[in-house]
């Protein structure tokens, strides 16, 4: 899947909401940006943001690619409840 050819496509994935059905699609095999959104209770937006990162590092790996994750921003987008927060991580993916 991560061969295909997707130059200037735009990938969305309303699915799983992660990328586990978009990240083999990305544009550029050497990596780039990825936004992840979530809907997030307050008091866990550390814990989500690891998750998100660990997933997306092992979702590279399954589809044997090595690359270097890192946070670049967390927005902090709206209240979407009580105690819960509409996120976005902005992921650097480069390749190693």
């Amino acid at each position: 899947m991560a061969q295909l050819d997707c130059k200037e496509e735009i990938i969305v994935d309303l699915f799983a909401g992660i990328g586990y059905f978009v990240l083999p699609f990305l544009v550029k095999i050497d990596g780039g940006m990825l936004h992840i959104h979530g809907n997030v209770i307050d008091s866990e937006e550390s814990s989500w943001l690891e998750y998100v990162v660990k997933t997306i590092t092992n979702i590279a790996k399954s589809e044997g690619l090595c690359w270097q994750i890192s946070v670049e921003h967390l927005e902090r987008v709206k209240w979407y409840g009580p105690h819960i927060r509409h996120l976005v991580a902005d992921l650097s993916c480069k390749k190693l």
